[in-house]
């Protein structure tokens, strides 16, 4: 357990100034520490309206109207295949809130698939030969490589490593974050855990990307809001119920171009995000400087 003797705390050295000038170090702080608090909160306002832009952006790209300039201008309509299998599964349209161009459609996700996989089940290890992605290494639509755990068996390696352009499902959280989902793009080798799902999206109908953000929408969250099953302090959702989600169907090459659109307005928002990181930083830093200045006797 850390701590401070008391004897260490006795022998501090402390700087004192003559009383006046105490109180006039303590009012410059003050003022100081409070424009720098000022500016810290309208970075976290402006982070946060990073945040409802990506939902914007996402539910003007599930709606057809980032690409409808792209579509005027094909000589003819792409029209969306229709899948071998489109009547195995209904798509569940109760709580679906977009309105879409002419030449998509809404199709189940489970006939867009070949069939939903949850993950290995075994105990992860702290080192071992590959690592087991878990829900925690899913943060907004990417896979986080840090704080990884392993496996060395080779039954399960084979039958859970991800090939690229996999897309994950968390199926089991708290319910906030219940049905996040991410796309591996062969970052390193890897399986994996229980409380994901791969969905073996059928590439003939599917991209992988568009699937992804189209997961992480608003749109899409307010059906897994709907479906999921809630338990204490967790929810889930099912391969069953995820199969039946309402997925906005174009073309294949729209949905590509969907994809673009979307990355890239979101990769000015990324920028933006790191700057505002980069920022509060600073800031953070700031204040330990102008402390620092203080008990120098350099304020003032």
């Amino acid at each position: 357990m850390l701590g401070v003797r008391l004897d260490n705390l006795n022998e501090l050295e402390v700087p004192l100034p003559p009383l006046p000038e105490q109180r006039a170090i303590v009012a410059k702080l003050e003022r100081l520490f409070t424009e720098l608090d000022r500016s810290v909160a309208e970075l976290e306002v402006a982070r946060e309206k990073l945040g409802v832009y990506r939902q914007s952006v996402l539910k003007e790209a599930f709606a057809g109207r980032l690409t409808e300039g792209w579509r005027e201008r094909q000589h003819e309509p792409y029209l969306t295949p229709q899948p071998r299998n489109s009547s195995k599964f209904k798509a569940d349209i109760s709580s679906f809130d977009l309105t879409l161009p002419q030449q998509w459609q809404v199709e189940a996700l489970g006939n867009l698939s070949n069939g939903v996989q949850y993950g290995t089940s075994a105990k992860s290890l702290k080192e071992g030969s590959i690592p087991v992605l878990r829900m925690g290494n899913m943060q907004n639509g990417r896979l986080d490589w840090s704080d990884l755990k392993y496996s060395v068996d080779q039954t399960e390696i084979t039958k859970y490593k991800l090939s690229k352009g996999d897309v994950l499902f968390n199926r089991t959280n708290s319910p906030e974050w219940v049905g996040k989902t991410a796309i591996y793009n062969e970052e390193q080798p890897a399986i994996f855990a229980g409380y994901l799902i791969r969905i073996n999206q059928d590439i003939n109908f599917l991209d992988g990307q568009y699937l992804t953000y189209f997961l992480n929408s608003h749109t899409a969250k307010m059906h897994g809001n709907r479906v999921k099953t809630d338990g204490v302090n967790q929810s889930n959702i099912n391969g069953k119920k995820l199969s039946s989600y309402p997925i906005p169907l174009p073309s294949l090459i729209e949905q590509h171009q969907v994809v673009q659109e979307i990355d890239s307005r979101f990769s000015v928002a990324d920028h933006l995000e790191r700057e505002i990181g980069v920022s509060l930083e600073r800031a953070r830093g700031l204040r330990q400087g102008v402390l620092k200045r203080a008990f120098a006797g350099e304020l003032i």
